[in-house]
């Protein structure tokens, strides 16, 4: 598990940093000129994505799966994995998902964007000395 970071905003909107702590993140904002000692700012953790929350499902596979097969051969393929039942959409979303967070993982490929999570409300420091 990685140590949570944190950022910090003027706006609520739009985030910066990447510190160890609140209060690393909120003398940050003054450092880089981006607040002034005193200033209410924003603070708040940075959660990051997970791959798989990306990641098709077995319903969009089947139904890929069904969309391409009535392209290529019309009602022919009409009824072709109509009936597939929902342990067995279940089942295949279990595979594509180990196969995909394996690949991930196997490349480095992790998301390296978050959403800032537990927004508090902080004073910029008066002084920003280490």
């Amino acid at each position: 598990m990685t140590e949570a970071t944190f950022s910090y905003s003027t706006n609520r909107e739009e985030f910066y940093g990447a510190e160890c702590s609140a209060e690393a993140a909120a003398t940050l904002s003054v450092g880089e000129g981006q607040a002034d000692p005193g200033q209410h700012i924003f603070v708040g953790e940075n959660v990051r994505y997970e791959a798989l929350r990306f990641a098709p499902n077995g319903d969009h596979i089947i139904e890929h799966m069904m969309d391409a097969a009535y392209d290529e051969a019309d009602e022919n393929a009409e009824s072709w994995l109509a009936d597939v039942t929902a342990e067995q959409k279940a089942e295949l979303t279990t595979a594509l998902h180990g196969a995909i967070s394996d690949w991930i993982v196997r490349h480095g490929l992790q998301p390296n964007f978050f959403i800032v999570k537990n927004v508090r409300e902080m004073i910029a420091p008066s002084s920003i000395d280490a």
